[in-house]
């Protein structure tokens, strides 16, 4: 019996039945079954034969195996042959040693015995006596002991009891007809008693126990067994599995001239010689030495290794059948083409048969043929494949047309799909490149007249391997050209006006214009695209990005929008606050600047203290030669947005000392004058000595100062004066008796 534990229907399970006695044979070793549910149990009926000349009690081991795939379990069971029985029938105790022990011996009897004519009996004994029946047996391996036993005793007070050793088995008392016993026995030295034995007083019954038909467990014996004959290849070793029981040696010898690895074990390695295998079998025989002797041959036989080669890989072209040509093997029995596709041979029994290729093979593009030759006895089977490959026609798809945007842009090819093609290759009809034409995903890099013409086909073309055919593909490649951004020109706004700015596009609708913070990028749905703004502060408007409705290109265009406001007012007129006609008919007054300014109006009052002319901030007075007293001077600032206030007047004093004496006394000039980098001042008038001179600016700050030593009353020196800011100054020199002033102006 067999049983399923695991969870899952085991498929496809052999139960194989093996024995190592040579008195041993299974005529139907194997049984097969289809499948075993999990948890099942299932039963398999073999047929064994025991020989004739076996000896009784002698122990034959069996092997149980069950397999199914990859999943295996075996057992090992032991049985006894024949059985070993004493039935007493030899009318004494000479069959095996048996032993008394008690006060009276057991008896043979003829009377009501169990079986045949005779069993045993107690002895007769008296209150408080025994009668004790042993035999000591050298027990084979475990097994059990079985006996009869007949009782008619006081009942509860004189027993029959049962010993294997020491240990008690079983007891009896009353009136007990014939009835079976057995128990187990382990292997080893053993002593079986029976005790019958009486308590101090009573008789009752017959006063007795009776034994028959004890059946011994197998009991130690010489005995040798070779093993089933066999077969193996030749060039190969032969392991030999021999059996023995109770011996004290063993001796392998052989009919040849082969070698044992080692001759006084069970199982050496035989390894053949070159004569063996020439002779085609030998006699192995294994002695075994006990207490007899014990021998057995098993027969090796040698057969031939098979050879196989099922030939070279080969290729063919759809719908076409492949002959076989090259395949050969050697000591076989048998020979069979298998597939791993769906195609079939015309004989898979043959040597060179014709294979058909089916669908699938087709589809997968390669099946693998395999020859296996079946071996002569003892050898096993050898398998060699080749690999069978089908071309396929070629597939090719490029896909949908694509998109480029010019300007230098390549185009990469994503996405194409060929299969079965031995080689593929790119082609345009415009005039661009290929980075490589002979591969799936290239890159093509649009030439010029590609990008005049706003488009161009190409075309991959895919042959098959085994030149079995060609497909191609094509696609059109439509090149847009970048879009643009023109920004208006730059404008002033005045603050709190709105600006309004005219912005070209170039491209297709609609566009996305990306400009710098903090302005939004713009959705642009025609162009020309009016955008207003209302700058707070000098703005200046970035176009980073523009993209239309295929193509994005970085912009570049830009336009400021400077904010003005009306100017503050001015602080007064900054110059002298007294004039002297001496020192000139002109003045000269710097006006403080102001914020957004563009121009400045001056005003000097009365009217006819003279005029005013303005350059910049600069305000030229001419006075009038008639006018003294006190004039005012004041200004404005003004530009696109309008004017300031008029600033604070500037007070200024006229007066004229030209005729007076002690002013002629002396004199300066200075030239060139105006000046660039340098001028030179002639003194006269002043008397040897130290002098001092200074140059001040319209502020009245000295701009430069220097003290020297006059030698004479009339001297020139060069003042080096570039680095002064351009501007209206006055040079004033001053000795010990006088001092004298006069304009220089710089520019």
């Amino acid at each position: 019996k067999a049983t399923n534990t695991g969870q899952s229907t085991a498929l496809n399970v052999n139960g194989l039945l093996s024995a190592n006695s040579p008195y041993i044979t299974i005529s139907n070793p194997s049984a097969a079954f289809a499948q075993i549910e999990g948890g099942q149990e299932v039963s398999a009926v073999y047929t064994v034969q025991v020989a004739g000349n076996a000896p009784v009690g002698s122990v034959a081991t069996f092997n149980y195996q069950i397999s199914a795939g990859a999943y295996a379990a075996s057992k090992d069971y032991t049985a006894k042959i024949g059985l070993v029985i004493e039935d007493f029938e030899t009318g004494d105790f000479s069959q095996f040693p048996w032993t008394n022990e008690g006060n009276q011996a057991w008896q043979i009897t003829n009377v009501d015995p169990y079986a045949g004519t005779y069993s045993v009996k107690s002895g007769p004994i008296s209150g408080s006596q025994t009668s004790a029946l042993l035999l000591q047996y050298e027990v084979s391996n475990s097994d059990s002991i079985s006996f009869y036993i007949k009782v008619s005793s006081e009942n509860n007070y004189d027993w029959l009891r049962f010993y294997i050793g020491s240990t008690q088995m079983g007891q009896w008392s009353g009136s007990v007809a014939w009835t079976k016993v057995v128990y187990p026995v382990t292997a080893g030295l053993k002593t079986f008693k029976w005790v019958y034995s009486k308590d101090n007083s009573v008789n009752s019954g017959q006063d007795c126990a009776w034994l028959d038909d004890i059946v011994l467990p197998a009991s130690i014996s010489t005995s040798a067994w070779a093993g089933n004959d066999m077969t193996i290849c030749s060039n190969s070793v032969a392991q030999l599995n021999g059996t023995a029981t109770s011996y004290n040696s063993l001796l392998w010898s052989t009919s040849g001239t082969g070698t044992f690895s080692n001759t006084g074990i069970l199982n050496p390695v035989y390894t053949p010689s070159g004569a063996d295998y020439q002779s085609g079998s030998v006699v192995l025989t294994l002695t075994a030495n006990g207490a007899i002797t014990a021998t057995d041959v098993c027969n090796l036989y040698f057969s031939q290794s098979v050879t196989v080669n099922s030939g070279q890989s080969n290729s063919i072209c759809p719908n076409e059948s492949y002959t076989i040509t090259d395949a050969v093997a050697a000591n076989y029995s048998g020979l069979l083409w298998t597939t791993n596709g769906d195609g079939t041979f015309n004989d898979a029994t043959a040597l060179l048969p014709v294979y058909t290729p089916g669908a699938m093979d087709t589809q997968t593009g390669s099946v693998v043929l395999t020859l296996t030759a079946s071996p002569l006895p003892g050898c096993a089977s050898v398998s060699n494949s080749q690999t069978l490959t089908i071309y396929t026609t070629p597939t090719v798809e490029v896909g949908s047309d694509r998109e480029l945007c010019a300007g230098n842009n390549s185009l990469v090819f994503e996405g194409v799909m060929a299969t079965n093609y031995a080689s593929i290759t790119w082609s345009t009809l415009g005039d661009g490149t290929f980075d490589n034409i002979h591969t799936l995903n290239p890159i093509y890099t649009p030439g010029i007249m590609d990008e005049i013409n706003g488009f161009v086909s190409v075309s991959l073309t895919a042959e098959s391997d085994g030149g079995c055919g060609f497909v191609d593909d094509s696609l059109m490649v439509y090149i847009h050209a970048l879009p643009s951004v023109q920004m208006p020109e730059d404008q002033i706004v005045c603050l709190g006006n709105e600006a309004m700015l005219e912005i070209h596009l170039t491209g297709t609708a609609p566009w996305t214009m990306t400009m710098a913070e903090p302005f939004q990028t713009q959705t642009i749905e025609a162009t020309p695209f009016m955008m207003a703004i209302t700058p707070t502060a000098t703005t200046q408007l970035v176009a980073t990005s523009i993209a239309d409705a295929h193509c994005s290109a970085v912009a570049s265009g830009q336009t400021t929008l400077q904010v003005v406001q009306v100017p503050m007012q001015p602080d007064a007129p900054q110059g002298l606050d007294t004039v002297d006609f001496n020192d000139g008919m002109t003045t000269t007054y710097l006006l403080t600047e102001v914020e957004f300014w563009e121009s400045y109006t001056a005003m000097l009052t009365p009217e006819n203290a003279g005029t005013v002319a303005v350059d910049g901030r600069e305000v030229l007075v001419t006075w009038n030669i008639d006018f003294r007293g006190e004039a005012s001077l004041t200004a404005m600032a003004s530009n696109l947005c309008g004017q300031s206030d008029w600033s604070v007047a500037k007070t200024i004093e006229v007066k004229s000392t030209i005729g007076v004496d002690e002013l002629k006394v002396g004199q300066i000039q200075i030239y060139p004058n105006p000046f660039s980098n340098s001028c030179t001042i002639e003194m006269t008038g002043f008397n040897a000595g130290t002098l001092h001179l200074q140059v001040i600016d319209i502020t009245g700050k000295v701009v430069y100062n220097e003290v020297f030593e006059a030698n004479a009353t009339s001297f020139k020196k060069q003042l080096p004066l570039g680095s002064l800011a351009k501007g209206v100054y006055s040079v004033r020199v001053t000795g010990a008796e006088k001092s004298l002033s006069t304009k220089l102006i710089h520019r």
